[in-house]
């Protein structure tokens, strides 16, 4: 938070840091006991411990798996990769855990999952092709269309680009945050 004095002028910023006022995990980077704190975070929230290789700061022995997710410890959160659908996202945002503490996209401001959730990269191109997009690049003997996210989120919510969305990445704050992405994915594989 930035705050004026309004007599001095001084600025004061609190809490600078890039990492979140509300985690809950204990950082493991370079800590060799993180394996105990990795099976002990996997198992409260239910999620199957399955043996990795460390691709991180973190040296872990094992990562979470719960059908097509994948969880991996990070410095003080969780990165979980699968597809979420949008109505999922919305589902866990709306719980003030899921507002604060599971972040899609890991983006640190908990933005809604509207601004990060997308459909296949063909709905995309499809869309695109079908609304008039001109602005287009050429790489590797592909042609890509030239858009970023913020542009590519509005096209998406005001219904010019088609398709299911989907979150396909969070970075996840908390125990509480964790159970909860794990129930609302458990939630929605038994709805399958």
């Amino acid at each position: 938070m930035i705050k004026k004095d309004e007599k001095s002028g001084l600025i004061t910023i609190s809490n600078p840091s890039p990492i979140p006022s509300h985690v809950g995990f204990p950082n493991l980077a370079g800590r060799e006991d993180c394996d105990e704190h990795i099976r002990r975070e996997l198992e409260t929230a239910g999620v199957e411990i399955v043996e990795a290789e460390a691709s991180s700061e973190v040296p872990y022995h094992f990562e979470g798996r719960l059908g097509d997710f994948k969880f991996s410890r990070a410095w003080y959160y969780w990165v979980v990769n699968g597809k979420v659908p949008l109505e999922v996202a919305r589902k866990m945002y709306e719980d003030p855990e899921g507002k604060k503490a599971v972040r899609a996209a890991g983006h640190c401001c908990c933005p809604p999952p509207e601004e990060w959730a997308f459909p296949s990269q063909e709905d995309i191109e499809k869309s695109l092709k079908e609304i008039g997009w001109e602005k287009w690049v050429e790489f590797d003997g592909k042609t890509y269309p030239s858009i970023n996210y913020g542009q590519m989120a509005e096209l998406c919510n005001d219904g010019k680009i088609k398709g299911d969305r989907f979150v396909d990445t969070y970075h996840i704050d908390t125990q509480e945050g964790l159970n909860l992405f794990v129930k609302a994915i458990k939630e929605m594989q038994q709805e399958s």
